[in-house]
């Protein structure tokens, strides 16, 4: 960051002092060359290309400003060159910017990640991924929204530069070429598998003991496979196709979720997707049952390889099929709506409950 901290500063002096030059050579080729030798020629021309024909006062704030406005020579090029680099100046102050708050989060999470580490429970955080940072990567577009990109990309380096464990997520969709979002910019469910699958691999770095295979698209359903009206539907809607892989693994399982007292017990289907009123511009449809409320508790009482495992996951919209995802193979699964708790009070709950891994999914700084 210190390489940078000054080079707003530097470039402005750099520009300004090039236009003291040109117009210093403006004065005197028209006061002293001109005016006084009747000099003149095509370099003279040039020079005052927008002065030839104007008639300066003696007035010295006139004659100032007549010397300064348009100093640099009119050609095409020259003004493409000082447009690009106008916009360069523009960009830099963003990009300072953009480090202090990526680096100021990344402060934050890291005390988070290292509050986790004094209670020995593993922490991931998951950058998740707007699909503008999955089109950059695969070449479908130019940076187009500069301030998101880059504060999320220095925002995972410097976790990455503090031993964070990070899983970034527009690095594993462009790996995998993988961009199926929603008209709502949301990532679709496909999506949403290919992260939950580079989770699962982490998590089995640390204590977990998930078949990651499971989280392949092979081995799994579709939510929509019999639901040709609601695919028509949608198409029609959005001018899209719309699925939703669930992991064959829960098809032996049966799964409870709580929220504020409110049960639902029964099959993956039963308990994570329903049957929405109408296709609305809502993120999802209104399929998903898990939503941006405070707490769910879930429970999958056949989990395949991880029984006794708990999870906590805080996380924002992008999180919502992703839990759906993680309880495919998961004993027990707590989700918070991130930003409904501050540092302390998640302490607090991590303390009373003892969960095995702690993971933190957003899609923004």
């Amino acid at each position: 960051m210190k390489k940078v901290k000054h080079v707003d500063t530097i470039a402005i002096i750099i520009v300004f002092l090039i236009l003291c030059v040109v117009t210093a050579a403006r004065i005197i080729t028209k006061e002293i060359i001109t005016d006084k030798l009747n000099v003149s020629g095509s370099f003279t021309e040039f020079i005052l290309h927008d002065l030839n024909d104007t008639v300066i006062t003696e007035d010295v704030k006139d004659r100032l400003t007549a010397y300064t406005t348009s100093a640099m020579p009119c050609n095409e090029k020259t003004n493409e060159v000082v447009t690009d680099f106008d916009e360069l100046l523009v960009a830099i102050p963003h990009t300072y910017s953009n480090m202090n708050m990526a680096a100021c989060y990344a402060a934050h999470i890291k005390n988070f990640s290292d509050s986790c580490a004094e209670r020995n429970i593993p922490f991931i955080y998951v950058m998740g991924a707007p699909k503008d940072s999955v089109d950059v990567r695969l070449g479908l577009l130019e940076v187009n929204d500069r301030d998101d990109i880059e504060r999320n990309n220095f925002f995972v380096e410097f976790l990455q530069n503090e031993g964070v464990q990070v899983i970034n997520s527009p690095d594993v969709l462009a790996e995998n070429n993988v961009n199926d979002y929603d008209h709502t910019n949301h990532w679709a469910p496909r999506s949403a598998l290919y992260v939950a699958k580079a989770m699962v691999e982490q998590m089995n770095l640390n204590g977990f003991n998930y078949d990651s295979s499971c989280y392949a698209e092979e081995n799994c359903r579709d939510y929509f496979a019999d639901k040709e009206n609601w695919i028509q539907a949608i198409q029609l809607t959005y001018g899209y196709t719309y699925s939703w892989p669930i992991p064959n693994v829960t098809e032996q399982s049966l799964f409870s979720l709580d929220l504020n007292g409110n049960t639902r017990y029964g099959t993956y289907d039963e308990v994570f997707l329903g049957v929405p009123e109408a296709f609305n511009n809502l993120c999802y449809y209104g399929f998903s049952v898990i939503q941006n409320e405070s707490t769910y508790h879930i429970h999958n009482e056949n989990s395949a390889h991880n029984q006794g495992k708990k999870v906590l996951l805080m996380g924002d919209s992008f999180s919502w099929p992703v839990v759906g995802c993680i309880c495919a193979d998961t004993e027990y699964v707590d989700f918070f709506h991130y930003y409904d708790f501050n540092d302390a009070e998640i302490l607090d709950y991590i303390d009373k409950t003892k969960p095995d891994m702690v993971i933190i999914l957003t899609v923004n700084i």
